[in-house]
């Protein structure tokens, strides 16, 4: 897509933006929204970006006022460098690309993190009060202290580690008390873990 000044993406259509820019995506359900490179958003605009459809980004820039996303989105590549707010009703995969803004990055729905990076806000990911957000690696430590996977009890704090892509991050977080963040371990760590367990019962079993 070319430039423009606003698109509402109405219906079942599709919306691709691979270069140029659009300064405001209004979406509604069951419409699909692209964006691989380009620019969405401006300075100047006044209102957010609204998509409440399926939402895939794996390059370009989203600025400007806000991003709100209310649907299904995957994100692999690209940057967000606005106030995001995922509401109750989004489900976010994220494997890359980053957030980087001076304002909240709020996650009211379910985000699963693989892999991807939160910029230096003081408030760089924010679990809202309906928000469930899970972190998948290994070598957990939250404030440089170790901690093992499971429900992070934490309010606030600066959460590290390797994710499951085998690259290390370190970010800062803050969760609001009916939120949830739990860090799940990787597939081989859970694995020995359940190895782990299964022959200590079996040794116990053997000794009785």
């Amino acid at each position: 897509m070319d430039s423009a000044t606003r698109v509402d993406v109405n219906d079942t259509a599709h919306l691709t933006l691979e270069t140029g820019f659009v300064s405001r995506i209004d979406s509604d359900p069951g419409t699909t929204v692209t964006i691989t490179g380009g620019t969405l958003g401006q300075l100047g605009e006044v209102l957010s970006s609204v998509v409440r459809g399926y939402f895939e980004m794996s390059g370009g820039l989203v600025r400007g006022p806000g991003l709100h996303v209310s649907g299904e989105m995957i994100m692999s590549g690209g940057s967000i460098e606005t106030p995001f707010t995922g509401d109750s009703t989004s489900s976010i995969l994220m494997t890359g690309g980053s957030f980087q803004n001076s304002g909240s990055t709020v996650f009211n729905g379910s985000l699963d993190i693989f892999g991807g990076f939160f910029g230096s806000s003081s408030r760089q990911l924010t679990v809202g009060a309906t928000g469930t957000v899970e972190v998948f690696g290994s070598l957990f430590t939250l404030d440089g202290i170790p901690i093992t996977p499971g429900m992070v009890t934490a309010l606030s704090g600066v959460l590290a580690g390797v994710y499951e892509s085998g690259s290390a991050f370190s970010w800062r977080f803050t969760r609001n008390p009916t939120g949830t963040l739990s860090l799940i371990p990787e597939p081989g760590t859970a694995w020995l873990l359940g190895a782990g367990l299964a022959g200590l019962a079996l040794r116990r079993r053997s000794l009785r």
